[in-house]
């Protein structure tokens, strides 16, 4: 059996549907939660995401809120989603899987959660890209991943006269409700990834 990848080139089926991380390069890479119930590694995906839950837990990234207790006149409650990545060393060989929760943020009110934030030169991102292309293997090796950068940027305590607060409905799967079956929602601490304001609260501190 044999399956067309995005850019039509053809894999075998084994490789794709395969457990072995020797084939991580070719596993399914879900882009949606449709995606990630039909994926190969499905059971590999949801431990993934349980041991990232516990990393955001660990963090104190949010606090459970029942949803009776938001101003939803005042607060929107922002949709979220997982997005699935399989990092891959600079050799192929398998990393890790990263599920990261992320806000959607798109629709956030620009006026009360600044978004501006410094961004690189575009002279700069050049003379990166020809010290890559110059100094390939170098630069493999010197491989950067700021881990839970943004989850360790705080927006509650000390700064939270300084921040409006942010309310966001739970990871998918990992919903909660009250004893009496009230739907809560997450009041979030952090500068959550995917809200217009994380990179500008990161670049600050």
């Amino acid at each position: 059996l044999f399956v067309v990848d995005s850019n039509g080139k053809l894999l075998h089926a084994a490789q794709i549907n395969s457990m072995d991380t020797l084939n991580a390069r070719h596993w399914h890479e879900p882009t949606n939660e449709r995606d990630y119930q039909r994926s190969p590694q499905r059971d590999l995906w949801r431990t993934a995401k349980e041991l990232k839950w516990d990393e955001y837990l660990a963090l104190n990234m949010f606090e459970w809120v029942c949803v009776s207790q938001i101003d939803r006149s005042t607060n929107q409650i922002y949709n979220t989603l997982w997005a699935y990545k399989i990092k891959i060393n600079s050799d192929l060989t398998f990393n890790k899987l990263n599920p990261r929760w992320c806000l959607k943020g798109g629709t956030m009110d620009r006026d009360k959660f600044k978004a501006h934030a410094e961004t690189l030169r575009i002279t700069t991102m050049r003379i990166i890209f020809a010290l890559k292309a110059g100094y390939w293997d170098a630069m493999c090796e010197f491989l950067l991943d700021c881990s839970n950068a943004f989850q360790n940027t705080r927006t509650d305590g000390e700064y939270a006269d300084s921040h409006a607060p942010l309310y966001c409905w739970p990871a998918p799967g990992f919903e909660r409700r009250t004893e009496k079956g009230e739907r809560m929602a997450c009041k979030v601490n952090v500068g959550m990834q995917g809200r217009i304001d994380a990179t500008r609260l990161c670049n600050s501190r």
